[in-house]
């Protein structure tokens, strides 16, 4: 069996798979026959097959902002949780539901995505699609293209498309070294007291986009401030 239908059993699992991951995060998924109305801005990210990346989305997570970033973080860890065989492509902001573009899609599940009974975003799976159309193959039958797509007339730019992304800030944070402490050494600590890390001196620092290890670098000074010589870079797909 290759990996994309690895993949795609993963995402077209039994509802109730999705539904438990969901619940463990204290959020619902109801089944529903069109999008949700749900206020804009939304936070929106598509899930594809590990080893392709850019491939074809199987899943859709959106999330409204207004309901938090941790909605949205919850819904992409259960999705990912659910099928384990996806990753999820970087977020982005939409202004609403009807942005997402499924012009090419095959069969899609829609469930409406609750926190405390509040309708607050949507998923979209990819339906088995093992069994392709004759102008369709299975690795471009369902979803559009996560890859670069071109933008639509007269509507926003599909998910893949990623240059209205560029003016994003993000915040990128240097991990010089971790330690971890009990309640009972914690409140020990006076000014002066030294903790020790779970690094040697001179070991390359964590870089760190949103949270994310981006790559590894080394401290530098530049003009009496700090700095970091990027000294190597992850893929996406390296943990």
């Amino acid at each position: 069996m290759n990996s994309l239908q690895t993949s795609l059993d993963s995402a077209v699992q039994p509802a109730d798979v999705l539904d438990k991951e969901f619940a463990d995060r204290q959020l619902t998924l109801v089944a529903s026959a069109d999008l949700p109305t749900v206020s804009g801005p939304l936070s929106v990210t598509t899930l594809g097959p590990a080893d392709d990346p850019d491939g074809p989305a199987l899943v859709v997570v959106a999330a409204a902002a207004d309901a938090g970033m941790e909605v949205f973080d919850l819904a992409v860890q259960a999705a990912t949780a659910a099928n384990p065989d996806l990753v999820a492509a970087t977020a982005m902001s939409i202004a609403g539901l009807d942005e997402i573009d499924t012009s090419s899609s095959g069969p899609v599940d829609i469930f409406a995505l609750s926190k405390d009974g509040v309708v607050v975003g949507a998923v979209l799976r990819q339906v088995d699609r093992r069994q392709p159309t004759p102008t369709e193959s299975p690795a471009t039958a369902g979803f559009a293209d996560a890859g670069p797509t071109q933008p639509r007339t007269g509507g926003a730019a599909p998910l893949g498309d990623l240059s209205m992304l560029r003016d994003v800030a993000l915040d990128v944070t240097v991990e010089l070294g971790r330690q971890s402490l009990t309640l009972s050494q914690m409140l020990n600590l006076t000014v002066g007291s030294v903790v020790e890390l779970d690094r040697p001196a001179g070991a390359p620092v964590d870089i760190r986009v949103n949270g994310v290890l981006f790559g590894k670098g080394e401290v530098v000074v530049v003009d009496d401030e700090y700095a970091v010589r990027i000294i190597e870079l992850f893929s996406p797909e390296m943990p």
